[in-house]
Formats: C-alpha cells, structure tokens, sequence
C-alpha cells in the first residue's frame, strides 16, 4: 500500500481503509496532506463542542447570500439604482437577479 503511487492508488487505499467518502474526495482533488488536515481540525471541533463527533457545518450559499447581499449594500449606498446594480451583479459576479429582487433586499437592509 503506498500513498505516493498517485492519486487514484491513494484513492483506493483509503476508500480500502474505512476512511470517509468526503475524506477520499478531498484527497483525490486536493492531496492528502489537505484531507487530513480538515478531518483532524472538524475532529478537533466535535471534541471541543461534545456533540458525540457532530459538527455543524452551514451551507456554503449562505456565505455567499451575505456577500451577494454586501455588494449590492454597498452599491446602493453609493447611490446606485437597482437596475445599475442588476447590472453589476451579473457583469462582477454573474449573479442573476431581477429588479424587483434587488429591490427587496434594499428594503430589508436599509
């Protein structure tokens, strides 16, 4: 069995080993050296909080929503008009809104 005879061969052992299927996803596209250290840190995190080996993990497309958000905030108080940063959304960061969308999301955070 040997780590360094690639990435498939590495896949396979650890697959072989028990080890989880998103611990062998992130080692076949990242490296090992990376698997290990995300299981060990969210292992460190279950131990730490005494969730029986729970962590929670919120979804990534929240992050993202806040930062969409934060960008159309902060074009807004420039004094951009919602059909100007419609169009900075999908041009910067090929988001698609309508203006009716962004519009409502002036409302709630202003």
């Amino acid at each position: 069995m040997s780590w360094e005879s690639g990435a498939e061969s590495c896949h396979l052992d650890l697959a072989e080993m028990g080890a989880p299927g998103w611990v062998v996803d992130i080692a076949a596209h990242h490296g090992l050296d990376v698997a290990f250290s995300v299981w060990q840190r969210l292992g460190q995190e279950a131990i730490r909080i005494g969730d029986q080996g729970r962590v929670y993990i919120p979804a990534l497309s929240g992050l993202y929503r806040a930062q969409r958000n934060l960008f159309i905030q902060t074009l807004w108080q420039e004094g951009c008009p919602p059909k100007i940063i419609r169009e900075r959304l999908q041009r910067e960061l090929h988001i698609e809104l309508s203006v009716c969308t962004i519009s409502r999301i002036v409302r709630a955070i202003a």
